[in-house]
């Protein structure tokens, strides 16, 4: 554990077993940061190794999404600018120790402040050289991308017209043309055979080394005694003497950019559980749909409460409206019933029939205002007792053959249990029915007339035989002439 806060845990393991090792790490909540020593394999597997690292804590910006942002200049990770992506240490000192010197100006606009500046990168390598380059480039400055083979020329165009920046390849440039050109010099190829030549540094130069190279030398005359020396590109002496700023090596400013990183992707990564659904807390949106979902469970409430008033007040007028057309039907019966009741007189049959005519009719006026369940039944018996008044000989087969299949259909399903509670209900049915509208004026027909009665009951007689062989059709003609037997 450091002073400033931050602990290290050093996890050393077989090459072999290091990709397990990063997968560990990264579903260890308590791991913020990864950070893996390269080179391991020294080919390809080392990057793959790069992209395996959780992009939320890769603290050296090695994977693929931090690199593909690096080149292109996209500095954020979202489209509302407030994760900023994560750039390699090594270069990113580089540049913060720029920042400092004040090469970079202040006056310009973020993303074009080295505009009008000319610097050499000696190295290119993957890890600090390119894309050291391609930063300082996207910064507005003019770079020279000197390596053993060749130069190449970073730049974003004349006037910084160009969103990133381009490669233009240098065949026939080499590093003795590029160093008098250049106010900053940057140097990472340690050893005597890559030493920067001092003496073509332009005057007064910004010169920087990021890497070094210890070597142990024997001391003269003692041949057998040896010395840890640190080699550089730039001799230290004559470099102190053209360069007006050489900074020898930028270790601790890339130790530091580290602990940047993790802050930074610690950050993001709370942000990123913010804008979550899961998070704990509320986004502006979240605050917005709950106070809509309370509006509207208010005005459901309120609309609620008014409905049932509604309700309630379309019931009590239902009720009334019922009560009295209850008592007009009943009027209306009674009016029936006398009129059927002189009818009755000249013909007690056809009375009966005409009475169930007219109780038919006002059962189908009654029973829009009751359960639907009944409706079919009522317009069923409708039918039948119309086909019954248009032909009686046809309406006495029909009523005969669908009889005989109730018949045989109530012996295998149900026996003759199911048949009775069949005959009961429909029966009951026909008798709450008729009671109303026809049983008033049966029964003042049957007080008023002795002759009629007799010829009823010989008629419900033969009715009921039919009842018994017939089922439900003719029972209800049973139940219907029940008050007159």
């Amino acid at each position: 554990m450091l002073s400033s806060g931050f602990q290290f845990e050093l996890r050393e393991v077989d090459r072999e077993e290091l990709e397990d090792a990063i997968i560990l790490a990264n579903n260890d909540d308590k791991v913020d940061g990864i950070l893996v020593y390269y080179p391991v394999f020294g080919d390809r597997q080392d990057q793959y190794l790069q992209n395996i690292v959780d992009v939320s804590k890769d603290v050296e910006g090695l994977t693929h999404q931090y690199i593909f942002n690096m080149y292109q200049n996209i500095r954020f990770l979202d489209d509302a600018h407030q994760k900023k992506s994560v750039l390699p240490c090594t270069p990113l000192a580089c540049l913060k120790i720029l920042e400092e010197l004040h090469i970079y100006n202040p006056i310009l606009s973020y993303g074009n402040r080295l505009h009008g500046h000319t610097i050499t990168v000696i190295n290119r390598s993957e890890v600090v050289g390119r894309p050291l380059a391609a930063l300082l480039a996207n910064d507005g400055a003019r770079v020279y991308s000197v390596d053993i083979n060749d130069v190449q020329e970073y730049t974003r165009g004349q006037g910084l017209r160009k969103r990133r920046h381009t490669i233009i390849e240098k065949p026939n440039q080499k590093l003795e043309d590029c160093l008098p050109l250049s106010d900053v010099v940057i140097s990472g190829v340690p050893g005597d055979d890559f030493k920067v030549p001092v003496d073509l540094l332009r005057e007064g130069a910004v010169c920087i080394n990021f890497s070094s190279q210890r070597v142990r030398v024997s001391i003269m005359p003692l041949p057998k005694q040896m010395s840890l020396i640190e080699l550089q590109n730039f001799d230290k002496d004559k470099v102190k003497e053209r360069a007006s700023i050489y900074v020898p090596a930028i270790g601790a400013v890339t130790i530091a950019v580290l602990l940047r990183n993790l802050l930074r992707i610690v950050q993001n990564r709370a942000k990123t559980q913010e804008e979550s659904p899961g998070a704990g807390k509320e986004t502006q949106a979240e605050k917005e749909v709950k106070t809509s979902r309370d509006d509207i469970k208010k005005e459901t409430q309120t609309n609620g409460t008014e409905v049932e008033k509604k309700v309630e007040a379309n019931g009590d007028d239902v009720n009334k409206e019922g009560q009295t057309n209850e008592t007009i039907a009943k009027k209306e019966v009674e009016v029936n019933g006398d009129g059927t009741k002189n009818e009755s007189h000249a013909n007690g049959l056809d009375a009966r029939k005409e009475v169930k005519v007219n109780g038919d009719e006002k059962r189908d006026e009654t029973q829009a205002n009751k359960l639907e369940a009944q409706k079919d039944l009522e317009v069923n018996g409708a039918d039948a007792k119309k086909e019954t008044e248009t032909n009686v000989l046809d309406a006495h087969n029909e009523v005969e053959v669908n009889g005989d299949e109730i018949k045989k259909e109530t012996q295998t399903n149900a026996k003759s249990a199911k048949t009775e509670k069949e005959v009961e209900v429909n029966g009951n049915d026909t008798k709450n029915e008729t009671e109303v509208n026809g049983y008033e004026a049966e029964k003042a027909a049957l007080l008023s007339d002795s002759e009629v009665e007799k010829e009823i009951q010989v008629t419900s007689s033969e009715d009921q035989k039919e009842a018994r062989e017939n089922g439900t059709l003719t029972e209800m003609t049973e139940t219907e002439l029940g008050p007159l037997l």
